[in-house]
């Protein structure tokens, strides 16, 4: 129990957080499946992009500090699946938000759109990381260090998170439980999860937990919601 110092518990507990959060809503989907939804197979996406989420976060900070020979390409790899990851998954909520609230669930449109060219971007972006260290790199002495192109890739991020809020509010039906979760609520886990990971280094668990919260209300916020 000694490497689990107080940050990799936090760690792993939000982590694991995230992990039983995305499976239990795995669970409540059984019997809720709709045959052809586009909506439905954009969302198992997002919940797999989550899942990736917090287990890269669990392999760069589990293996940060540690001497092994394999532990720099550990934490590399599982930093760069973070990013790579949460990224993605910015990209398929905005998408998956189109699809759900826009056209009510039935719209086979691909991911190759115009407005999307950013993330596609960014995410070259952080697969040459692993050469350039323009998001993140590592010192011989393992510290974690961010890149330059670290503060534009979260203003894309939050760029299309905010874009999937702007179809959740406007094409949100008017019949669907709005009592239950105000839309507003939707938005403050999954914002202050990359605030948070933004402003205090070492603290990238609150993105992945903030996300899994978001993935969570949307589902229990939409489930009951009538679609035209």
């Amino acid at each position: 129990m000694s490497y689990l110092t107080d940050r990799d518990f936090a760690t792993l507990f939000l982590d694991g957080a995230t992990l039983f959060l995305i499976i239990s809503i795995a669970f409540t989907m059984k019997g809720y499946k709709r045959k052809k939804r586009d909506d439905d197979k954009y969302f198992f996406m997002l919940r797999l992009a989550n899942c990736l989420v917090a287990i890269g976060d669990m392999m760069g900070y589990i293996f940060e500090d540690k001497p092994w020979a394999f532990a720099p390409f550990v934490r590399v790899f599982g930093m760069t699946l973070f990013y790579f990851s949460f990224v993605s998954m910015s990209l398929i909520w905005v998408h998956y938000c189109r699809v759900r609230f826009k056209y009510r669930g039935v719209a086979s449109e691909s991911f190759l759109r115009p407005e999307y060219i950013p993330v596609y971007i960014t995410l070259i972006c952080i697969i040459l990381n692993v050469f350039t260290g323009w998001i993140f790199r590592y010192d011989a002495d393992s510290s974690y260090h961010r890149g330059v192109l670290f503060g534009p890739m979260y203003l894309v991020l939050i760029s299309y998170v905010g874009g999937g809020f702007v179809h959740i509010a406007k094409y949100r039906s008017r019949r669907s439980n709005k009592s239950l979760i105000p839309v507003w609520v939707y938005a403050l886990p999954i914002v202050f999860g990359p605030i948070l990971t933004f402003a205090i280094p070492g603290a990238a668990s609150f993105a992945a937990i903030g996300a899994a919260m978001t993935v969570t209300f949307t589902h229990l916020g939409t489930l009951n919601e009538v679609l035209e």
